[in-house]
């Protein structure tokens, strides 16, 4: 069975968190690919100006110069091109209002920096049922998408048993 790397973008303006977060996203070894952006503005112009590989996770801060981050949010929810890559909302509060709002946009998790490996494991086995689910309502969108393995922590390309129709000629 083929597999797909993953590839994990990071939007964090604050030089220290961003690599604090990609230090420990490398030692668990998520993914090979790793693109850090430090703005809104570039987020935006990453996901719809280039060919973004997929299977894609973004890691998203919200307090972002140029473009916040719940304006990137909402326009990768909103654009069919990339509503389905899960985005873990990667910031410095917990405040309530925050995360609702977050989860409103379609945010897959919300987690409070620092970054951990702690964090990253248990948001590993979230982020496998979120896959799973995303993976299942893409299929009737596109049969190419590939699905996530929980197991290898990558996408297997979807290779669809096609069903067998019988068509019987009736006879009278």
């Amino acid at each position: 069975m083929k597999t797909t790397p993953l590839q994990v973008v990071l939007v964090e303006d604050d030089p220290c968190d961003a690599a604090l977060s990609l230090r420990e996203l490398k030692t668990l070894r998520l993914a090979n690919d790793f693109v850090h952006l430090s703005d809104g503005e570039a987020a935006l112009d990453f996901f719809f100006s280039h060919v973004v590989r997929c299977p894609c996770l973004l890691f998203l801060d919200l307090a972002l110069p140029k473009v916040d981050g719940f304006t990137v949010l909402a326009r990768l929810k909103s654009d069919k091109r990339t509503r389905t890559i899960p985005v873990v909302i990667l910031t410095g509060t917990s405040d309530d209002a925050l995360l609702a709002a977050s989860y409103d946009l379609g945010a897959a998790s919300y987690l409070v920096k620092p970054l951990t490996r702690e964090k990253l494991l248990a948001l590993a086995g979230q982020l496998g049922l979120v896959w799973q689910l995303t993976a299942l309502a893409s299929c009737s969108h596109s049969l190419s998408r590939p699905a996530f393995n929980p197991i290898t922590c990558s996408y297997n390309e979807y290779n669809p048993i096609k069903p067998q129709h019988r068509h019987s000629a009736h006879r009278g």
